[in-house]
């Protein structure tokens, strides 16, 4: 057994790195993957959209944690909310659930199909 200098417990779990006397790394596996995983999310967050893990955090506070078109809460996605962006400008909007974003990316991001998407679902809808 082995204690994890991140969390402080007792783990058997720790990846192989012969740079330590003892050929594992200091940090248990779960820790380590936490770190990789921020770690990368930040990297893609400021390649794709140019955002910070800050700025992505205060946006996301903003949107107290929902979706901003349909408003439910990332604690119940069992997933990340995707980060919206105008594809021609860069700016990014907001935060989205997998299915708005896919809204707004399938219609081209395009007003007018929009328009006519919703008047089309309400020629349908059960009343």
């Amino acid at each position: 057994m082995k204690i994890c200098n991140k969390c402080h417990k007792e783990s058997t779990q720790f990846y192989k790195d012969k740079a330590f006397k003892d050929g594992l790394r200091n940090i248990c596996k779960s820790c380590d993957n936490k770190k990789t995983k921020r770690n990368y999310r930040k990297y893609d967050l400021k390649k794709r959209y140019s955002l910070t893990l800050e700025q992505y955090d205060v946006l996301f506070k903003s949107q107290e944690g929902r979706c901003k078109i349909c408003n439910i809460s990332e604690d119940n996605l069992g997933y990340k909310l995707c980060v919206d962006h105008c594809h021609k400008t860069g700016i990014v909007r907001g935060l989205l659930c997998k299915p708005c974003n896919l809204i707004v990316g399938n219609s081209k991001e395009n007003i007018e199909i929009l328009k006519k998407a919703i008047t089309y679902v309400g020629e349908y809808a059960i009343k």
